[in-house]
Parts: C-alpha cells; sequence; structure tokens
C-alpha cells in the first residue's frame, strides 16, 4: 500500500502528489469514520507559564495513534513532516494520508488565518486589556499577582495564533472532505497532541477505535465539562469568566454535515470579531449551539475531570483486540 503525502511548492503553490511504498496492513477494512487532526508550530516552546510545549510534545503524542486503526487525514507542518513519518514507518497500521503544510499554504487556504488580524486587533485594544484586567480578579480572588502577570494568562487571552489554530479545525475537515480525503460516513476532529494532554497521568489509553454507533446520525457530537446556562451566551460575560465548558480536543458526525457546520462557525466567529470578542474554540461553539442547537448533540461529563473521549467512545465489542504499548 502506498501513504499519501502531498508535497508543495510554495513559490508556485502547486501540490505534487508523491507516493511512498509501505507494506499494506489492512487492518481498516471496515473504519466507517476518518478522524482530521493537524500540526502547526506556532511558537510554544517560547510560551511563558504552563501553558509551554515544544515540538517533541505532540510529535511524541501522535505516535500513540500510529498504534491504533484509525483512519485518519493528518495536516503536518512541513518543517516538521520527516519526524512524522519516520514514525509512521513502523507503525503497523498503513491508513494515514499527511499533507504538508506552511503559513502560506494556511494564509491561502484556511479561512481562519484569513482573519487572524481581526483577533490580533482586539487583543491589542485597550477595552480588551482592561477586560483582562477583570478576568485575571476572577482567577486570583486572593489577590492578582503582580509580578510577571502574563505568565497567568490563558493562551486565549495573549496569542491569536493559538486561538486561530483552535478556529481551524472546521476548516481542516471541510478541507479534506472536499479535496475527497474523506470517504466515510463519518468525519471526526482529535487534537495531534490529544494522547500528551490527556494521558499523562499514566490512565489506560483507549482499547479500541470509535464506534460510530454511538454518535448521533444526524448531529456532530460534542463533550462538555457541565451543562449550558442562559449567561454562557453572553459573548463578554464567557470571555470575562473564562469558564471551562466545551472539549476542543474531540468532535464527530456525519460527513455530509461538516460543511453547513463550517458556515455556521464562520458567522459566529464574524459576529464574536464584531463585539470585540476574540477567544478560542470552546467559546465558538457556544454561539453555534445557540443558533443552530439541531446542529449538535452536547453529551454532559459533569462532575469529572477532562473526559477521554476516544476511550468514552471506543467500540466496546473490540476492546482487547489491540493492547498497545
Amino acid at each position: 500500500m502506498s501513504i499519501l503525502y502531498l508535497q508543495m511548492d510554495v513559490s508556485s503553490e502547486e501540490q505534487v502528489a508523491i507516493t511512498m511504498e509501505i507494506e499494506e496492513v489492512d487492518k481498516d477494512a471496515e473504519q466507517d469514520i476518518t478522524l482530521i487532526t493537524m500540526f502547526f508550530d506556532i511558537g510554544r516552546a517560547n510560551w511563558p507559564g504552563e501553558f509551554k510545549r515544544d515540538v517533541s510534545f505532540y510529535v511524541d503524542s501522535f505516535k500513540q495513534y500510529l498504534q491504533y486503526p484509525y483512519k485518519m487525514v493528518c495536516f503536518i507542518d512541513d518543517r516538521f513532516m520527516d519526524q512524522v513519518l519516520q514514525q509512521y514507518i513502523s507503525s503497523p497500521y498503513k491508513n494515514k494520508q499527511f499533507i504538508p503544510i506552511n503559513q502560506t499554504w494556511l494564509n491561502n487556504n484556511i479561512r481562519a488565518w484569513s482573519v487572524i488580524e481581526n483577533d490580533r486587533a482586539i487583543m491589542e485594544s485597550d477595552e480588551y486589556k482592561t477586560k483582562l484586567l477583570g478576568r485575571l480578579k476572577v482567577m486570583y480572588p486572593n489577590g492578582v499577582p503582580t509580578e510577571n502577570v502574563r505568565n497567568h494568562m490563558c493562551p486565549e487571552n495573549l496569542f491569536p495564533e493559538y486561538n486561530v489554530i483552535n478556529h481551524s479545525k472546521i476548516d481542516l475537515i471541510a478541507y479534506a472532505i472536499e479535496n475527497g480525503y474523506v470517504t466515510t460516513p463519518y468525519t471526526g476532529w482529535s487534537d495531534f497532541g490529544y494522547f500528551n494532554t490527556y494521558h499523562r497521568d499514566g490512565s489506560q489509553l483507549p482499547q479500541s477505535t470509535i464506534d460510530t454507533k454511538k454518535l448521533q446520525p444526524n448531529k456532530i457530537t460534542f463533550c462538555l465539562r457541565r451543562r449550558i446556562i442562559p449567561e454562557d451566551f453572553d459573548m463578554h460575560w464567557t470571555m470575562f469568566f473564562g469558564h471551562e465548558l466545551f472539549i476542543g480536543a474531540f468532535y464527530a458526525g456525519p460527513t455530509l454535515l461538516m460543511k453547513t457546520f463550517q458556515q455556521l462557525y464562520h458567522t459566529c466567529i464574524d459576529e464574536m470579531h464584531k463585539e470585540g470578542v476574540t477567544d478560542d474554540d470552546q467559546h465558538v461553539y457556544i454561539h453555534c449551539y445557540r443558533k443552530k442547537p439541531d446542529y449538535m448533540h452536547l453529551a454532559i461529563f459533569e462532575n469529572q475531570d477532562w473526559p477521554k473521549a476516544l476511550s468514552v467512545y471506543q467500540n466496546q465489542e473490540t476492546v482487547g483486540f489491540l493492547i498497545p504499548d
């Protein structure tokens, strides 16, 4: 079998398909969902505070995907494509497609990146900075830190690239579908760093692949840490308090619904920008639900840690056939 690996000539913006011949392991024949993921380095190795992550965090995390027969489309920063493919060569499952990306490709193909200056302008505005001071008082009721204040802020308040990376998810899903990389009835998003984020505590890894019978057939399934309350629909209230609500690391649903959801997502982003609000994807999902609740199935996990979606939605009938190292 061959890996599909698209090599891009940045100067001409033409993509030329080349292949790497690798022994076929046909264990994904019955897969009915394709997972989309992405890695693009936005310089997190240089960030302050607890949100600092270097490239190895993501590449090492992605290795776990290669131990499963997930059918995937992977958008990879072309500066690190060789590292990823080197890992893939030794994977027992050859059902991943790799698309190299860079800043030029993102600017030309992903809508979220075309409006990043809106996010940047909002973050640099005096009005926004004043709101952030109020948010810090909520985060630190016993006293706002007076030194290295930036180290105590969340990335969605500091880095427009972080917000745009998150907003790119639905655009990358739509790109993969529109360009024929997805042939399954269901499509899902799963973060590139999922395993190092949700299983760094040593918790049990998924033991099987996704069971689409657990997903809603006519809606996109999202995981939440609590129920939505009326205050959540107020953009400024949500930005001010910054409550954790949606789990943006995974969502999945019918492939045919993804393009419609992308259009809804864009509408909500534009409305937030007009209100002087920039935030990460979980804030946008709130307004998508406010506008079109029939598009979204909300799976609530109250009084729990962050739900491990790849385990929650795994196929119990096949648990045990695959136990990764």
